[in-house]
C-alpha cells in the first residue's frame, strides 16, 4: 500500500481578543462604567485617567532602565 501525501495547513497565531472582539468589547464597556460610577465629575475622571495613563509610563520606563 502506497503512502498518501497529506497536506498539512498552516495555522496563524491569532489572540483570543481577535477571536472573540466582542469579550475585549465588554471588558472595555465594564471598565469605562466602573470608572463613571466611580468619578460621575467629568474633570475629576479626567484627571484621573490623565494620572493613571501618567503612572503606567513611568512604571514602564522604571522596568526598561
Amino acid at each position: 500500500m502506497g503512502k498518501k501525501n497529506l497536506k498539512l495547513r498552516k495555522r496563524r497565531h491569532i489572540s483570543s481578543d481577535q477571536l472573540f472582539k466582542k469579550k475585549a468589547d465588554l471588558q472595555l464597556m465594564w471598565m469605562d462604567w466602573s470608572i463613571r460610577k466611580a468619578f460621575p465629575d467629568p474633570v475629576k475622571r479626567q484627571e484621573y485617567i490623565t494620572a493613571l495613563i501618567k503612572g503606567l509610563e513611568e512604571e514602564k520606563s522604571c522596568e526598561i532602565t
